[in-house]
């Protein structure tokens, strides 16, 4: 998915058109857009579906998209696994996902592991010594 289009889609999220997301999505989706299916995973037009189910579905989706490298999915994942939201709590998988994402090039996932290892060593100054700085 080319960056104009994700923008437009993620628009219409922010503005809550599902109903036009949902069809807009369709052939990014026919083409198994990475993109795409993350954002058909954080939503639901279905009446029939029930908060619960949305949540199971997303964090399966958040998971195949993953372990694809999908940088959006491992952050959400990360977050999820830290609180956990949908999940078992574990800070590890948290680390192990962040990491990847920084790793993928994302300075905010950069930060946020230098954070975690100066929060559980009790160490600071790691974020300095990475030359991250706060948001």
């Amino acid at each position: 998915m080319e960056e104009k289009d994700a923008a437009r889609l993620q628009n219409l999220m922010n503005k809550g058109e599902l109903h036009v997301l949902a069809e807009e999505l369709k052939p990014f989706l026919a083409e198994g857009d990475l993109d795409a299916r993350y954002l058909n995973c954080l939503f639901s037009i279905d009446p029939d579906e029930s908060g619960d189910d949305l949540d199971s579905r997303k964090i399966t989706e958040l998971k195949m998209l993953a372990l694809k490298w999908h940088r959006p999915s491992l952050l959400d994942l990360a977050w999820a696994y830290r609180y956990g939201d949908d999940v078992e709590r574990d800070s590890g998988k948290f680390l192990q996902l962040m990491t990847a994402a920084a790793f993928l090039g994302d300075e905010q996932a950069k930060r946020h592991v230098a954070e975690f290892i100066e929060l559980e060593t009790d160490n600071a100054g790691l974020c300095a010594a990475l030359g991250v700085t706060e948001e």
